[in-house]
């Protein structure tokens, strides 16, 4: 459903700029309506949310967890990339512990990359599934 604003208002002088010589006038200034920044943003962000559910179609619900699933994924694989990586920074560390650790950290985001592998997999058979195959759509979820 689009919103469309329209404001009816009959235009009438403010004042004739400039009178001929049977006081008629000759030139009118229009008057200029102005929304409030406010107002502004809020219609951007219906446009821009209307935009975004007319591109969007609905996904079934367990695509959706799915997709949910994959998200978290990510960002476990995220954050743990980043502790492997202070782990690698630390020089307080005695070289057999810090070994230890780096085997433990990387396993672990080892195990977090299958599960995002297999996740996807499971995705991708899913949406084959359901017969979604519009192009724009696959790309927003795969990626």
């Amino acid at each position: 459903m689009k919103t469309t604003l329209t404001m009816h208002q009959p235009i009438m002088p403010d004042k004739p700029k400039s009178q001929s010589a049977d006081n008629e006038p000759k030139d009118y200034t229009v008057p200029t309506l102005r929304m409030t920044p406010e107002a502004m943003k809020k219609l951007n962000t219906l446009n821009s949310d209307e935009k975004k559910d007319d591109n969007k179609p609905a996904l079934p619900a367990h695509i959706e967890a799915l997709v949910e699933q994959r998200k978290k994924i990510k960002e476990q694989i995220k954050e743990q990339k980043e502790r492997l990586e202070q782990l690698k920074a630390r020089d307080d560390l005695d070289k057999e512990i810090k070994a230890a650790l780096l085997k433990q950290q990387s396993d672990t985001l080892m195990q977090l990359q299958i599960q995002l592998m297999g996740i996807t997999q499971s995705l991708q058979e899913a949406l084959k599934e359901s017969g979604i195959s519009d192009m724009g759509l696959l790309a927003d979820i795969l990626v």
